[in-house]
């Protein structure tokens, strides 16, 4: 019984055995799994945490104003801008050739800068595509920027490692916005000098992997520096008129009439800019313009005449002939209508400002161009450029007025008082301007009577004198001459010297004849489609014999 119990104990034993050794073993592995999990998931949970925490210190602190730290972190230089032409939706095509810098230590927030540092670190470069975006002239004077326009760009990429310079080539479609386009180029021609820097808001999306993350109200800095010295303001001395020739287009009582002439460039204004653009030459469509006065109110609002200019090419030549027309319709009595009130219509307001202040001030208003997409027809029809154009009338008249003379003069006496009688005449040479539709009206003035070069007596025509005026051609060199002749019936002469005038009576004795100089300033009203106005002291000189 013994030995058969100890066989069964060694039978269970044998039995038994391997079954403790497995369950120690499992227990070993438990051990190890355990002790292997958390030795990776633990750092894991410890950087997941870091990275929630970067991601949201990002997210509140970083992404807010990032498009001020890129603004403050990369500049933008351009090295060549190259005009591309019109596209069919009314932008203006660029390609701006430059290189984007970035300087992360500019950045002024500590940890936007640690941001920006450590994303270049291990990104090192981001595909962008960005949103149409307003394109900024910074305006010195108040201190802000204007909209220039509408920048649409190609995606492109770009370098986000610190220190880093990247090469980009940006294709560019420009919307332009009248306002903004009007004041950069009056700030153009008013400093030759100065430079300009756009800048652009835009939303940008970052390509990461095969989607697009947006990023809202990121300033691109482009600051796009553009010399002012690309344009160049043509000076009184390279700008003429030529041809000019008035026609009167009224039939049947209608009023209408149009002046043709040619505006002759001696100077190319934009030669630099084409050279910057690398254009050979730039083709300028034909516009129409309204030429706009002030109205009873101060307003300028009264349509006065439409401009309509030929279109011409600008190349790199140095003088410029270009054809223009001035049109007037029928519906001018709007000019010349007395202003509530008042004496004076919008015209005659227009007329004396000229007169008396020697300045022509204008508005040219866009109407229409020819052969540009109709989006940007319709906002060149929004500008408007106001023109203040120094005209000396009385200088311009003088030098207009040929001579000034008496025909068929005779002196007598008035109740005692010496008086003289004639034929003044006027003699006007307008050149190669046809003065159709013009009419001298009346005359009145002074003038003074020089004998020998001393003065003897003055005449004062105090009151208007009617005229009758006549235009004719000079055959020598197609110049168009009016004479303006005016009645004068026995005219007092105040004698200033005596004597003089004694040896001209004695030399009228003696050979029937004196010549005696006249120097003249003469009102004279004009009658035109427009409207009367009047020209005051008008400068003139000439000759007369006198007889008794």
């Amino acid at each position: 019984m013994a030995t058969q119990d100890l066989g069964q104990t060694n039978v269970v034993d044998s039995e038994n055995t391997p079954l403790i050794s497995s369950g120690q073993q499992n227990n070993r592995s438990k051990n190890c799994i355990k002790r292997y999990r958390l030795d990776v998931w633990i750092p894991i949970v410890i950087l997941s945490g870091f990275l929630i925490a970067v991601v949201i210190t990002f997210v509140t602190e970083v992404l807010p104003n990032i498009g001020q730290y890129v603004a403050e972190g990369t500049t933008f230089k351009s090295k060549e801008v190259d005009f591309l032409g019109f596209s069919d939706e009314g932008g203006v095509n660029f390609e701006v050739i430059g290189s984007s810098h970035n300087n992360f230590s500019q950045i002024d927030q500590g940890l936007a800068r640690a941001y920006f540092k450590f994303g270049g670190f291990f990104v090192r470069k981001l595909n962008l595509k960005v949103d149409d975006l307003d394109l900024m002239v910074y305006d010195e004077e108040n201190d802000d920027y204007e909209k220039l326009g509408r920048v649409r760009v190609s995606p492109f990429t770009a370098s986000i490692v610190d220190g880093s310079r990247t090469e980009v080539d940006l294709f560019m479609k420009v919307f332009p916005n009248s306002k903004g386009l009007l004041g950069t180029i009056e700030k153009v021609l008013a400093d030759p000098d100065s430079k300009l820097k756009l800048e652009g808001d835009a939303n940008v999306e970052v390509l990461v992997l095969n989607g697009y993350i947006p990023l809202t109200h990121v300033i691109i800095p482009l600051d796009i520096d553009i010399p002012t010295s690309l344009l160049s303001r043509p000076s009184a001395d390279n700008v003429s008129i030529a041809d000019v020739r008035f026609l009167d287009l009224g039939h049947h009582g209608s009023k209408s009439m149009k002046c043709l002439f040619d505006v002759l460039l001696s100077e190319n204004p934009i030669r630099n800019l084409l050279s910057a653009l690398n254009l050979p030459a730039m083709k300028v469509p034909s516009s129409t313009w309204d030429i706009l006065i002030e109205n009873c109110d101060g307003k300028a609002s009264t349509d006065v005449a439409s401009l309509r200019t030929s279109n011409f090419i600008l190349d790199n030549e140095d003088s410029y002939n270009i054809s223009c027309s001035l049109g007037f319709d029928s519906d001018v009595d709007k000019l010349t209508e007395k202003c509530n009130g008042t004496d004076y219509s919008p015209f005659s307001k227009f007329i004396d400002g000229i007169v008396e202040n020697g300045t022509m001030s204008l508005v040219l208003a866009g109407e229409e161009t020819s052969n540009v997409p109709e989006a940007v027809s319709n906002v060149l029809k929004m500008f408007t450029f106001p023109l203040n154009i120094p005209l000396n009338v009385s200088e311009v008249a003088s030098k207009v007025v040929k001579t000034v003379t008496m025909e068929d003069t005779s002196f007598g006496l008035e109740n005692g008082t010496p008086a003289i009688s004639g034929d003044l005449k006027v003699v006007l040479n307008f050149s190669r301007v046809a003065v159709e539709g013009f009419e001298f009206k009346d005359m009145k003035g002074t003038a003074d009577l020089n004998y020998h070069g001393g003065k003897f007596a003055d005449v004062n025509i105090s009151d208007w004198r009617p005229t009758t005026t006549k235009v004719y051609t000079d055959d020598s060199d197609g110049s168009f001459i009016m004479v303006v002749s005016c009645r004068l019936e026995d005219v007092l002469l105040n004698i200033t010297d005596m004597d003089l005038f004694q040896r001209i009576l004695t030399e009228v004795m003696q050979n029937g004849v004196a010549q005696v100089e006249i120097k003249a300033l003469v009102d004279v009203l004009i009658g035109a489609l427009l409207g009367e106005f009047e020209l005051d002291s008008v400068p003139g000189s000439g000759t007369a014999d006198f007889s008794l």
